[in-house]
């Protein structure tokens, strides 16, 4: 696939996976997605990890270009085709879209961090859980390091979802704003930009530059404004060179293009030091364990090694 951009910039760039509203499925960049939101029925990715993530990754731009909405122009908008472009200013246009969403080129990089430059050596699969790395075995399909590749749409969807989704593991490794595994609610609607007027508040304040623009984590929990929470950014990324020519399809959509095969991994933003405590977060489903009694799931049999641990899991499921 041919790139619009040539530092694939994620405004005009087609990566975020739609239906439309008369059943047709492409992918759009930023810029399609909010002005002809009234037409599209919802974000279509593969994984509902992604369909979660985007979602709140547009809305927190939003937020960021409109930031004194009112209630009278959110009421404008009930059957409109889409977020007007005049409020979106601060993406650029299509023609001169804003630089701070290119995601590859010599300059500043979208969710990326300079200091991993030149220290590619993390296989891409890093960016989806989906896909295994290293040593892991439980997944469906296997592959090897650094023999497959991501298509830079790909990479910008494993990005995104590590803005809504990322567990703590080893390493330094922390989990998102939300912990370790979050759940979202979000109401159903009739078009993106429905479920985009339902929870896009007005007086709302913004007190920091959002997260692809501001790399620096926030102190504590009062610098926390909806563009930082819904675009936290839990791992530090640095996409290695895409390959020359589109000579492989990409492991993850199946798109032919130039891949991406070698990233800087490492550990970003921890949240702020506050026991028991989040930011408000109006898609996250909240539970008390007051006086719960503590619940474990567990296989019939006991487990005597790693190995054992995955061959029972199948074994037990597929029975």
């Amino acid at each position: 696939m041919e790139w619009k951009n040539g530092d694939y910039n994620l405004v005009v760039e087609d990566w975020i996976p739609v239906v439309f509203d008369d059943g047709t499925f492409r992918k759009v960049g930023i810029w399609e997605a909010l002005v002809l939101a009234g037409r599209i029925r919802r974000i279509a990715a593969s994984n509902p990890l992604d369909n979660a993530s985007l979602f709140r990754f547009l809305l927190a731009i939003l937020y960021w270009c409109r930031p004194e909405i009112t209630r009278e122009e959110l009421d404008m908008l009930q059957g409109a085709s889409g977020v007007p472009a005049e409020w979106l200013e601060r993406l650029g246009t299509p023609d001169s879209p804003s630089p701070h969403f290119n995601l590859l080129g010599d300059g500043p990089r979208f969710f990326q961090t300079p200091g991993l430059k030149g220290k590619e050596k993390k296989a891409a699969g890093y960016l989806l859980t989906d896909l295994p790395t290293e040593t892991s075995i439980a997944h469906f399909r296997h592959v090897r390091d650094g023999e497959y590749g991501i298509c830079p749409a790909c990479c910008a969807m494993g990005m995104i979802r590590f803005c809504s989704f990322a567990h703590g593991s080893g390493r330094g490794y922390s989990p998102g704003i939300n912990g370790a595994a979050p759940t979202y609610v979000f109401a159903e609607t009739a078009s993106l930009l429905d479920a985009f007027r339902r929870y896009w508040t007005p007086g709302v304040p913004l007190l920091r530059e959002p997260p692809w623009i501001n790399p620096k984590s926030p102190g504590s929990f009062e610098e926390i404004d909806i563009p930082t929470l819904m675009a936290w950014r839990p791992r530090s990324v640095w996409l290695g060179k895409p390959d020359d020519h589109p000579i492989e399809e990409c492991s993850y959509c199946g798109e032919k293009g130039r891949l991406v095969r070698k990233i800087g991994f490492s550990r970003g933003w921890k949240p702020p030091a506050r026991k028991n405590e989040r930011p408000d977060d109006p898609h996250l489903v909240g539970i008390s364990p007051a006086g719960k009694a503590k619940k474990s799931l567990s296989l019939p049999h006991p487990i005597r090694s790693p190995m054992e641990s995955v061959a029972s899991f199948w074994r037990y499921s597929l029975a």
